[in-house]
């Protein structure tokens, strides 16, 4: 792989939490994330790089909602977007992609995280892109792909060079994050184009993946479950899991994201306990590719802080925790980093 400083998730919950998800949406309330992401490398010691939509801004791209449409690779994929309503058309903003589980819906996987209404709060651009299957007249389950070659690494990537030409995106500050197969999505993606996305998130599905074999430069922060049954804390999969996703079992998480801190020259970790049932390892990376993972103590295949997976939690006995905000400390992680 080449690599560069510049810089396989679930069968996502049933219908019974598609039911769950308008009534647990995250709202407008401001989040508090509970344990202090580290502030590495400032992006604001870096001037923006306007992408080419700051000459000429598209006000109908920023408008579309849950009603996004684009062609890749032949075939028509959907997404939603969620833009500052307050935004400057001509001022540079951050953008996050934001990636849904397996048999999830980019609709329910907003209702999780909150991401796009912490955006539009915060001030930066959210991409949800939705996978193929059960929309738009589309047959089958959706799923990612997340074995290269995949369609889908090009279907991401070409929606946010999409949205580079046409809204004012600093392109210095491109991000990913997921849950489950889709965060197993977002490291393939990063990973095939190390010079482009300055940070990386994954939420219950940091893999050892070939994708990133080598590649150095980009920061990661990453959720994982002691108790998760689907994606294994110890690196294995649950066997329904292995037959979506392929074989992407490998060493423990924790060791996994050691492993990429060594590629981004760090040392350490920091290990500092919040709560009773969260542990934080911050490594020491003097370049300025921070690390940070977090390991939630007995909990199962959630998104830490979500109201949605603690209802889905008191119907069904899945543990998740409000102790922190992954949603929060996602984007105070990724606004210290900068490509």
């Amino acid at each position: 792989m080449t690599t560069s400083r510049r810089g396989r998730w679930l069968i996502a919950w049933p219908l019974l939490m598609l039911t769950l998800a308008a009534a647990a949406c995250a709202g407008e309330d401001d989040v508090d994330a509970t344990g202090d992401a580290p502030q590495t490398r400032a992006a604001g010691s870096r001037e923006a790089t306007p992408s080419p939509g700051c000459a000429n801004p598209d006000a109908s791209f920023a408008t579309l909602g849950e009603n996004g449409k684009f062609e890749s690779g032949g075939e028509q994929r959907v997404f939603s977007i969620d833009v500052p309503p307050d935004a400057d058309p001509t001022e540079p903003l951050p953008l996050v992609v934001n990636l849904h589980g397996a048999l999830g819906t980019r609709q329910a996987h907003e209702n999780k995280t909150g991401l796009g209404a912490l955006g539009r709060r915060e001030g930066f651009i959210t991409l949800t892109p939705q996978a193929r299957g059960n929309e738009e007249g589309l047959v089958g389950r959706p799923i990612w792909d997340v074995n290269l070659p995949s369609p889908d690494v090009e279907f991401v990537d070409e929606l946010v060079t999409e949205a580079e030409a046409r809204l004012c995106v600093d392109s210095s500050r491109l991000y990913l994050t997921g849950f489950s197969m889709g965060a197993m999505l977002s490291q393939v993606v990063a990973c095939s184009n190390p010079d482009r996305y300055a940070a990386v998130a994954p939420v219950a599905g940091i893999i050892d993946t070939v994708a990133c074999t080598g590649v150095e430069g980009i920061a990661l922060v990453a959720f994982h479950s002691t108790a998760d049954e689907d994606v294994r804390f110890d690196g294995t999969l649950d066997p329904n899991v292995e037959r979506v996703a392929g074989s992407q079992a490998g060493p423990p998480r924790d060791q996994i994201a050691a492993e990429w801190a060594t590629r981004n020259g760090c040392g350490g970790p920091d290990q500092r306990r919040i709560g009773e049932d969260v542990e934080a390892a911050e490594f020491r990376c003097d370049r300025g590719e921070a690390v940070t993972f977090y390991s939630v103590l007995g909990a199962g295949h959630t998104w830490p802080g979500s109201a949605q997976d603690e209802q889905w939690g008191a119907a069904t006995g899945l543990k998740t925790t409000q102790t922190i905000d992954a949603t929060a400390l996602i984007w105070e992680f990724f606004r210290a980093q900068s490509a």
